[in-house]
């Protein structure tokens, strides 16, 4: 199951193909759709500054490799912001990527 919180982009066409998600796979941090896995997130938060709201996420620091080849950047990057500006509905989609992480810990913990 597809938990699609679209990110506005004015296309409707555009808003069904690209976004940020998570599924039972894991999280999409960026536009292109780059993912980060449930078993290589260690942390996610809410971060408030100055108006200025988004949900990050951070992985284990094992995978920061990893992640940095899937998406083609130069350097690893130790948290992974999605700002609210850029979603449609942030709260519901920061309390249902809270409820899905921890799920999937909680199948996954034993």
């Amino acid at each position: 199951m597809r938990n699609f919180i679209p990110a506005f982009l004015g296309n409707f066409n555009a808003v069904l193909t690209y976004g940020y998600y998570f599924d039972e796979e894991g999280i999409t941090i960026d536009l292109k759709e780059t993912k980060i896995y449930w078993h290589e997130v260690e942390e996610i938060k809410f971060m408030n500054g100055q108006g200025y709201k988004s949900t990050v996420i951070y992985p284990h620091y094992t995978y920061h490799e990893e992640i940095r080849m899937r998406r083609g950047k130069k350097l690893p990057t130790p948290a992974h912001s999605i700002d609210w500006i850029a979603i449609e509905r942030p709260k519901l989609y920061h309390k249902q990527l809270l409820a899905a992480w921890d799920k999937w810990r909680e199948n996954n913990s034993k």
